[in-house]
C-alpha cells in the first residue's frame, strides 16, 4: 500500500469515528467531499497502464489514457514516454514498454 493510500485510510477512519460519535454514523457532507477528493488523488497517483490505440487492427503508435481516455502521443524521435497524462495528470505505468 502506498503512502497516499495509507494516509487516506487513516483520515477515513478518523472521519468515521467522529461520525459514529456525533452524527449517528453518517459522515458529514464536507468530510464525504474531502474523502472523495483524496480518493481521486490517490487513484491518480497509482500508476495505470495506458491502452494501445488501435484503429481497425492497425496500431497507430499512440495510446489512450486509462483515466480520461485522451490520446497520449509518443515522440518517436526520442521515444520518450510521458510519466503523466497531459490532460488529467494520471500517473502512467509503462513497465511493459520497457521490455
Amino acid at each position: 500500500m502506498n503512502k497516499y493510500l495509507e494516509a487516506l485510510k487513516t483520515v477515513e477512519k478518523s472521519c468515521i469515528s467522529v461520525a459514529m460519535e456525533f452524527n449517528f454514523g453518517e459522515l458529514f457532507e464536507e468530510d464525504e467531499k474531502a474523502l472523495s477528493t483524496l480518493q481521486e488523488l490517490v487513484d491518480k497517483a497509482t500508476p495505470k497502464k495506458p491502452e494501445y490505440l488501435n484503429y481497425g487492427g492497425y496500431k497507430l503508435g499512440n495510446y489512450h489514457c486509462p483515466n480520461c481516455n485522451s490520446i497520449i502521443i509518443i515522440d518517436n524521435r526520442n521515444y520518450k514516454l510521458p510519466k503523466h497524462c497531459g490532460e488529467c495528470d494520471q500517473l502512467l505505468d509503462w513497465s511493459d514498454e520497457d521490455d
